[in-house]
């Protein structure tokens, strides 16, 4: 897989934007109805699920490693990877 930085931005913007704590599979309401991944979205929800636990792993976000999606927030390092990428083209 090769990670994909536009991707790592919409995750760690949305993540941002949740007012406490979320869950991946809501932030992704085009991937997902009622917390069912839609068919014809399966491959991109797996690879943006795969990003969210590299971001996860790599200490940038609060979340559970597991398929339960359970995202805290972003972490001090979190934060200041999406102030460096926010605006820029990836």
């Amino acid at each position: 897989m090769r990670r994909d930085m536009n991707l790592i931005r919409l995750i760690l913007k949305r993540i941002e934007d949740l007012s406490d704590s979320g869950n991946f599979y809501a932030m992704f309401p085009e991937y997902v109805e009622n917390f069912q991944i839609k068919q014809d979205c399966e491959a991109q929800f797996a690879l943006a699920f795969k990003h969210l636990n590299l971001l996860i792993i790599s200490g940038f976000v609060d979340g559970d490693e597991d398929r339960t999606g359970n995202v805290r927030g972003l972490t001090w390092e979190g934060h200041n990877l999406l102030d460096r990428i926010r605006d820029a083209q990836l």
